[in-house]
Order: structure tokens, then C-alpha cells, then sequence
């Protein structure tokens, strides 16, 4: 449980915080700096932190299965307020990227296991 309220803080610092710190407090004063943070943010940033995310999530709940879900809602929400867009791309991606990092922990838990 604590680890869920960690990741969902850093969730909302992630996808909510940062953009808004960026189109308010950046946006228009710097040549470009504002889509640097953001395509950072956005190809580097999210990318990690669902794959950590990923990896860190044990198949013991079913309900775990759905977090990786509820931050791409998250990601998802905000991203259409905060940029106004629409691109379902990167939904798609992180969610791969969640759970192919966690199908990838769970291999290598078994194969471990089973050469031990």
C-alpha cells in the first residue's frame, strides 16, 4: 500500500505538476525550452517511470493488474487539459510498457527459480 501511494504521487508530480509548472511558468520566456521539458518528459521521463512501475508491481492482487490502467487515465487526463491533445499513441505505449516489464520481471522470477 505504501508503495502504491508513493507511485501515485509520483504520478501526479509526473504527469500533472510538471506540465503545468512548464506551460505556466516556462511557456513563451525561453526559445523552445517549454517543448523541450515536455517531449523530455514525454519520450524519456513517463517511458521510465512505467516501466519501473511495471517492474515493481507483483502478480499476487488482480487489482494490481489495473494500476498501470488508472496512471494512464491519470496521464491521459492530463494531458488533454493541461496540452489539449488527444494522442493515443502514447497511451498505447506506456501501457506496453508497463506490462511488458512486468511480464519481463515475471520471466525472470521463474527462471531463476527453476535453475535454483
Amino acid at each position: 500500500m505504501k508503495q502504491t501511494i508513493i507511485t501515485f504521487i509520483l504520478a501526479i508530480l509526473l504527469f500533472c505538476i510538471l506540465p503545468i509548472m512548464v506551460v505556466k511558468l516556462i511557456s513563451g520566456q525561453s526559445d523552445h525550452l517549454d517543448i523541450g521539458i515536455i517531449v523530455i518528459a514525454l519520450l524519456i521521463l513517463n517511458p521510465i517511470f512505467f516501466a519501473v512501475l511495471g517492474w515493481k508491481i507483483t502478480f499476487g492482487s488482480k487489482a494490481k493488474w489495473l494500476i498501470p490502467i488508472i496512471y494512464i487515465a491519470i496521464f491521459f487526463i492530463s494531458a488533454y487539459l493541461i496540452y489539449g491533445m488527444n494522442e493515443w499513441f502514447y497511451v498505447w505505449l506506456y501501457l506496453i510498457i508497463a506490462y511488458l516489464s512486468i511480464f519481463l520481471h515475471a520471466f525472470i522470477k521463474r527462471f531463476n527459480q527453476n535453475k535454483s
